[in-house]
């Protein structure tokens, strides 16, 4: 009441702004910075890579206050006065909630911070909710790449092969939503020699996670067909042995496409379409065939005995073949019983047969 007469008469004091640089002051301290690298430790060591997304930037409690009370313009240089005096703490910046500051952190990111999770970050900030921010990362991550070591993209592979398909606001430039075919994020990292080489690498090697879904991830990119016989040989998981032995038996190759927010031939509930290829090369049948029948999984010697069935018993030598009549699992045994019905003893109806 006296502040509204005070005014009303003209006594009232002039409004000052009040000065910011407590504020800045308050925004980097030893303590802050000692919080913000301790969460960043917890992160690295983290064995939850594959679940990544936006969500762990709450976990960073030092910087829950910063949002709004810091000018953006002060806000940046305070942030690569930081980084100038904590070059370890700027993948920590990624989750930063002013995108002035992330961007400060993308651009102070180099080399000697490229670990598996600082990867995985700078991807997932192609997908950040600030353009400039998005444009940015996806900028320094072509750039950064060929840099990584070998074991860095190795193991942050998979983890990009599966999240960057839900990862779409890279497209949106200016509001307007550009071509999938001109911008696929996983189609933009591939291009480098250095990453499709770890990613055989990777292939041969992993044994966790959904090792079929990975390899399917791969699977539209031809510089894959020549490796397909050593993965169907030496992958350790079986699951990529089996998708690569079938692509070299059958001569082509499939995956799943997720459907674009523009796509027309699903109506209603779009899923995802099943997208097919021819191999770029010409396998070995007979010595695939031998290696898939001689398998010590039950699932890619069944592929061998699919293959004679739709090729018949003077395909491949009996020799080779034989053992599998007897084999010990069920799901090998009932196709060689069928093969025997259709091609020895002649049991099945013509529209069984098929036109082999």
């Amino acid at each position: 009441m006296w502040t509204f007469l005070r005014s009303l008469f003209g006594q009232s004091q002039p409004r000052v702004r009040a000065p910011k640089r407590h504020l800045l002051r308050s925004a980097d301290t030893p303590e802050k910075r000692a919080v913000t690298a301790k969460t960043l430790l917890e992160l690295r060591s983290g064995k939850q890579l594959i679940h990544f997304g936006d969500h762990y930037r709450y976990a960073f409690s030092a910087f829950h206050h910063d949002h709004g009370k810091i000018d953006p313009e002060d806000a940046r240089h305070l942030a690569q006065q930081t980084f100038q005096a904590h070059p370890e703490l700027a993948p920590a910046y990624l989750f930063h909630p002013s995108g002035h500051v992330r961007q400060a952190a993308i651009e102070a990111l180099a080399p000697e911070h490229l670990t598996a999770f600082t990867v995985t970050i700078l991807a997932a900030r192609t997908n950040d909710w600030v353009e400039p921010v998005r444009k940015r990362a996806l900028t320094r991550l072509l750039d950064l790449l060929p840099q990584a070591e070998p074991y860095v993209l190795e193991t942050a592979l998979p983890v990009l092969i599966r999240r960057s398909p839900s990862w779409r606001r890279y497209r949106v430039v200016h509001g307007v939503v550009v071509s999938q075919a001109e911008s696929d994020l996983l189609d933009q990292i591939m291009t480098e020699e250095a990453v499709r080489k770890a990613a055989i690498d990777m292939l041969l090697s992993v044994t966790s996670g959904p090792t079929t879904r990975i390899f399917r991830g791969l699977a539209r990119f031809d510089w894959l067909d020549p490796h397909l016989e050593t993965l169907s040989r030496q992958a350790r998981a079986n699951g990529i042995r089996r998708a690569a032995t079938a692509a070299l038996l059958q001569g082509e190759i499939y995956w799943k496409q997720a459907p674009t927010a523009t796509d027309k031939r699903l109506p209603g509930r779009r899923r995802p379409t099943i997208e097919h290829r021819p191999l770029t090369v010409a396998p070995d049948l007979p010595r695939v065939f031998v290696a898939a029948a001689r398998d010590r999984t039950a699932a890619i010697r069944a592929l061998a005995a699919d293959m004679l069935i739709r090729l018949g018993p003077d395909a491949f030598p009996t020799e080779v073949w034989g053992p599998l009549k007897t084999d010990k699992r069920i799901s090998v045994r009932t196709r060689m019983d069928f093969f025997r019905r259709k091609w020895i003893d002649d049991e099945l109806p013509d529209y069984l047969k098929g036109g082999d």
